[in-house]
């Protein structure tokens, strides 16, 4: 069907462009762009949309965490917010990927008093996933 294979192109783009951003930080600007050009034909829950906004809060977390400023400079608070949000409907079966958007978040809010809430928000999915010994270590 027609829906079919546009949701395929999208898949073959959103891959290559995966690829980038795991090779490239500065790639997430083209993921934002592929994203926001989704928008007006997916609904915000939409798995494409769903790993547009996983890529552009997750990836390169250290990067994020050393230089907070990146995080506005591609909007990963918002995709970390709208991931956040879809994931809502599922169960602990991803809280690990919950940890890795809050703490992302953190980076986000960093300097503005709410980043400690997400960290602690990513230290308790974790513990509860991994132990306190595992979580204290990541966080």
């Amino acid at each position: 069907s027609a829906l079919r294979a546009f949701e395929q192109s999208l898949e073959v783009r959103l891959h290559e462009l995966e690829a980038q951003v795991l090779e490239d930080y500065e790639a997430k600007a083209a993921m934002v762009k592929f994203r926001d050009s989704c928008r007006p034909r997916l609904h915000p829950g939409h798995w494409v949309i769903l790993r547009c906004n996983l890529a552009i809060g997750t990836f390169h977390q250290s990067a994020m965490l050393e230089e907070p400023a990146l995080c506005q400079e591609h909007g990963v608070l918002q995709a970390c917010d709208e991931a956040l949000l879809v994931l809502a409907a599922f169960g602990p079966e991803l809280d690990d990927c919950r940890a890795r958007l809050h703490a992302s978040r953190a980076a986000a809010l960093a300097s503005s008093g709410e980043e400690e809430a997400c960290r602690q928000r990513a230290h308790d999915l974790r513990a509860a996933l991994y132990g306190k010994h595992r979580a204290d270590s990541v966080c």
